[in-house]
């Protein structure tokens, strides 16, 4: 096989391998000859190499100076010698003196390969980092290539290895060489082996992606995704509005029968997905986020700070809290709202405490020598009154058991507790 066409098919072979741009691979054998001439000939001498993009031929020529005596073979030529090469040459110009690749030998062409195979590599580098760069926020298959305790190492297309540190796995998964895996790309950075691509299944914008790729009408932007919280491996909540008003979002995302929903599930190990239906009104979208709980009332506390008080029946307390708080912080997240939720029970209790300390006895409907007979024993509010006991209140001078009875009446009406 001719060297030139060992040329050609090497042109060939790299660009259709690599997937590299053909101007951009000729011009890199260009400069691969030239980085092999130069060792070759050990820096004498001026070249310059010739390709044809549409065949792949190469020409090397040695710049010469024309000269009436040659002092130096490596730069310097006869008139006679030149005039072979050009026509028109003369004393002290230069001649471009073709010199054949076959006189070179295969040891040349081996180096140019390998300069030619070096600089591939690199600009695959380059041009893999570029292409995952664009691809943050995406998702990507890939295979577990291995497992450390720093995290796993996955298998992606091309020269690109991928990496899930431990803070972005799902706690409750494993993983084990060879598995097909899906994660979404959230940093890309350059290593001198190749581009790293950070991959991360904990991450909300994972699920945002599953959500996208399983339900039609997200994808269609029919249905939008207002939030997404998660407590990977365990539970998330989305909060999604449609804006064709005769779509229910909450049922595009879940499915026939949780179909939709449950393939997400499935993907996530297990991790449980309440799906909310979003609103305007922070009230409603409290209550909805603190979903399976069943809320009796929101009371906005401070709105400017954005803090709620939530009132549920005793039974869906612990429901509402979640395990370990997990699903009021979450229902926290989601809306950005700070929640507090009370038992209704507790709830009443705390108002009518607060009441009962805001109750002076100067308020009260009797005579004023009552009054500063319990101001003066230690009761100034109706929550010192309330907690003592009616035979403890009978024992201070000048209180019968009517009069005892008479303050106890008053203090219900004016709390609108009952008789």
């Amino acid at each position: 096989m001719g060297v030139n066409l060992q040329v050609v098919e090497m042109l060939s072979e790299i660009a259709s391998q690599r997937r590299l741009d053909k101007k951009f691979v000729v011009e890199s054998v260009r400069e691969s000859f030239l980085k092999a001439i130069d060792r070759y000939f050990g820096g004498k001498g001026e070249f310059e190499v010739e390709i044809s993009e549409a065949s792949g031929e190469v020409k090397i020529y040695r710049r010469m100076k024309v000269v009436k005596e040659v002092k130096d073979e490596t730069t310097e030529i006869t008139l006679e010698e030149a005039k072979a090469h050009s026509a028109t040459a003369e004393i002290g110009g230069e001649v471009l003196v073709e010199i054949p690749l076959e006189s070179l030998g295969r040891g040349f062409i081996r180096m140019v390969k390998q300069n030619l195979l070096q600089r591939m590599k690199e600009a695959e580098k380059d041009i893999v980092y570029e292409e995952y760069r664009e691809k943050i926020g995406r998702t990507e298959m890939g295979h577990v290539a291995r497992v450390d305790r720093k995290g796993v190492y996955v298998h992606l297309d091309r020269a690109a290895e991928g990496f899930m540190p431990r803070e972005e796995q799902i706690p409750s998964e494993f993983y084990r060489q060879g598995m097909q895996i899906k994660a979404l790309i959230i940093d890309v950075e350059r290593k001198p082996k190749g581009p790293v691509v950070y991959l991360s299944r904990t991450h909300p914008d994972f699920l945002r992606r599953l959500l996208e790729f399983e339900i039609p009408e997200i994808r269609e932007g029919i249905v939008e995704i207002k939030g997404v919280v998660r407590d990977p491996g365990k539970r998330a909540k989305v909060a999604v509005y449609s804006k064709d008003p005769k779509i229910d979002p909450v049922g595009a995302c879940v499915g026939m029968r949780g179909s939709r929903i449950q393939a997400i599930v499935r993907e996530l190990n297990g991790e449980r997905i309440d799906i909310i239906a979003w609103s305007e009104n922070p009230e409603v979208f409290i209550a909805r986020a603190l979903a399976p709980a069943k809320v009796l009332r929101v009371i906005i506390v401070d709105r400017e700070n954005k803090e709620a008080r939530c009132l549920v029946q005793d039974e869906q307390l612990s429901l509402a809290i979640g395990k370990e708080g997990q699903n009021v912080t979450l229902a926290a997240r989601l809306t950005g709202w700070k929640i507090d939720v009370k038992a209704q029970s507790a709830y009443h209790k705390e108002v009518e405490e607060e009441k009962r300390s805001k109750l002076t006895v100067d308020q009260l409907p009797v005579s004023d020598r009552i009054k500063k007979i319990l101001r003066e024993a230690g009761y100034p509010t109706a929550k010192e009154i309330m907690a003592a006991s009616k035979e403890e209140l009978m024992k201070l001078p000048g209180l019968g058991d009517k009069t005892v009875d008479k303050i106890y009446r008053a203090i219900y009406e004016l709390l609108n507790v009952g008789g």
